[in-house]
């Protein structure tokens, strides 16, 4: 690809912000833009679905820097998609409360799996069969932080409450035949596992005994596994193909459905996140700076830039903890943050989102690299 585009659309400004990156842009650069056309020196680029004020303006690059960013005004008659439900365009003209507290969308889409069709599990990384099921019920899970929630389940748990106190009286985890699921992980009774087939660690981590893949966790009786290391085969037919979940073939889709599954049920417009491990104590800080932003790239097509919508994240890792966060707290004068929210990755999957996160804007000139001293990073949205 010769030049590498990203732009951001600020609706409620009427602007966007431009980001071209180039190993062969020269120090004095020519941008013109002509309603839906955007020009760089001699290469164009289509944008539509954007109608810019026609302008021409010169660009300097840093000599430092192989990229350029800069901010063109958009035409005040430029009509651009509002989607129902919700200000996916970031619009704020009065506050919509049902955008803030919207109901995840991905908490909808059940796992591949059907009712009284025996699956087998799989190791996706080594094929070593883990465990077999007939589900009888595949059931969603009501939140990302249901275990804390449970006991406020008044429908299901009403008979395992004490009188006196309110407080369960048993565990509640899948029965045998029961799937559990949520948007990045689904629950299963442990006794499906296969003895041989899978290991516990201290830290309650199950890991195929073939291949040492981390499958998920272990938590009082039942396992909860991740989509992305588990491949199916029906013992009945072969409807779905081995895929556990239609978004989720990779680590990385298990990640970006994780962070927007969690940021959707957060009920807050600008969520922090703060993503861990077991037994090695690595940490993420996710700061969710917008978490629907229309983007424009033309990462899959040299001269046309598609239209994306994003999370646009700031982020840092700490190592066992001893790093001081760069990011505002809520001690800090004039600043009202959100509580964080704690969510445990596999290791796998932790190394994607930190290896991903720093490579995403690593290109992006100094000045658009980072916000609030952390480094700036974009996600696209799974359920757009």
């Amino acid at each position: 690809m010769k030049m590498r585009i990203h732009i951001d659309v600020l609706s409620r400004l009427n602007v966007v912000n431009v980001v071209a990156i180039s190993d062969f842009l020269p120090q004095e650069n020519i941008v013109q833009v002509e309603k839906s056309t955007l020009t760089i020196n001699d290469d164009k680029f289509d944008c539509e679905g954007l109608m810019f004020q026609n302008n021409k303006i010169v660009v300097m690059r840093n000599v430092d820097e192989t990229g350029i960013w800069f901010r063109l005004p958009l035409d005040s008659e430029s009509v651009l998609p509002v989607h129902n439900g919700g200000a996916s365009l970031h619009i704020i003209q009065k506050e919509d409360i049902s955008s803030v507290y919207k109901k995840s969308t991905l908490q909808n889409i059940k796992p591949q799996m059907a009712i009284d069709k025996e699956e087998v599990f799989y190791c996706k990384s080594c094929n070593n069969e883990l465990a077999r099921i007939r589900p009888g019920r595949i059931l969603p899970l009501p939140s990302s932080d249901w275990r804390h929630s449970a006991s406020n389940w008044f429908c299901c748990t009403t008979k395992h409450l004490r009188k006196d106190s309110g407080t369960l009286t048993e565990k509640i985890s899948p029965k045998l035949g029961d799937i559990f699921y949520s948007p990045a992980f689904f629950l299963i009774n442990k006794q499906h596992f296969l003895d041989s087939a899978v290991k516990i660690s201290d830290n309650d981590v199950l890991t195929c005994s073939d291949c040492d893949k981390h499958l998920g966790e272990v938590n009082d009786g039942f396992v909860s596994l991740w989509y992305y290391s588990i491949k199916l085969s029906s013992t009945e037919d072969k409807e779905f193909g081995g895929q556990t979940h239609p978004l989720i073939s990779s680590v990385g889709d298990n990640f970006a459905v994780l962070l927007e599954a969690t940021v959707q049920d957060s009920g807050s417009r600008m969520p922090r996140i703060v993503f861990k491990t077991r037994g090695t104590h690595k940490v993420l800080k996710v700061w969710v700076m917008d978490k629907d932003l229309t983007c424009y790239t033309n990462i899959t097509n040299g001269n046309h830039l598609a239209q994306d919508k994003m999370m646009k994240l700031a982020f840092e890792e700490q190592s066992n903890g001893k790093l001081e966060s760069s990011a505002p707290d809520n001690k800090s004068p004039g600043v009202a943050l959100s509580e964080e929210i704690e969510v445990y990755l596999s290791e796998e999957m932790y190394s994607y989102a930190v290896r991903g996160m720093q490579l995403c804007c690593q290109d992006f000139p100094q000045q658009c690299r980072t916000i609030a001293n952390m480094q700036c990073a974009y996600i696209s949205l799974r359920s757009s």
